[in-house]
């Protein structure tokens, strides 16, 4: 690179962030940002407005601009600054990836009814997941019953039996 130029309306904080941290990340999440080095310093709020798509080949780290709201003029080009992601901003309940009716793309799990003992589909809005689990923000409660295992063979009304209840 021979010249970066930058806009004068406005300054973004960009940080290097791990992948699993981005997998979470709400596009529009609210991020505060301080100055390194500045003890007792009034943070700053701002917004993530790029996440790149790929990440870094060496770090394996993803590059995410924050779009700062009315900046102090201590906040100055290059400045060394650390982001915060309070915990209320990011909301989600996680459940094992193998929950997940297939394909997972399309959002539903199988939730049991302990009653009466059979499942019925219900549509979710999974925040993020690996092959290990996923992040559900919103479409279950605590206290649900997901089937986690052999999800792609149930039908709606099927019966099941929940493991650790069969009677001798």
């Amino acid at each position: 690179m021979i010249v970066q130029l930058a806009r004068r309306d406005g300054r973004d904080a960009v940080f290097d962030v791990p992948a699993d941290l981005v997998r979470v990340l709400q596009h529009d999440a609210k991020i505060y940002v301080t100055l390194s080095g500045e003890a007792n310093a009034a943070a700053v709020a701002g917004r993530v407005r790029e996440v790149a798509p790929q990440a870094d080949p060496v770090t394996r780290t993803f590059r995410v601009r924050v779009g700062l709201s009315d900046p102090p003029s201590s906040f100055r080009l290059g400045a060394a600054a650390n982001g915060t992601i309070r915990g209320s901003e990011i909301s989600a309940l996680a459940i094992p990836a193998t929950a997940l009716i297939p394909p997972a793309a399309d959002g539903g799990v199988w939730i049991v009814d302990p009653d009466t003992q059979t499942v019925s589909r219900r549509k979710i809005d999974v925040l993020g997941s690996d092959s290990a689990t996923a992040l559900i923000r919103d479409g279950l409660s605590t206290g649900d019953i997901v089937v986690t295992a052999g999800t792609s063979f149930l039908e709606e009304g099927q019966k099941v039996r929940l493991t650790g209840t069969e009677t001798r």
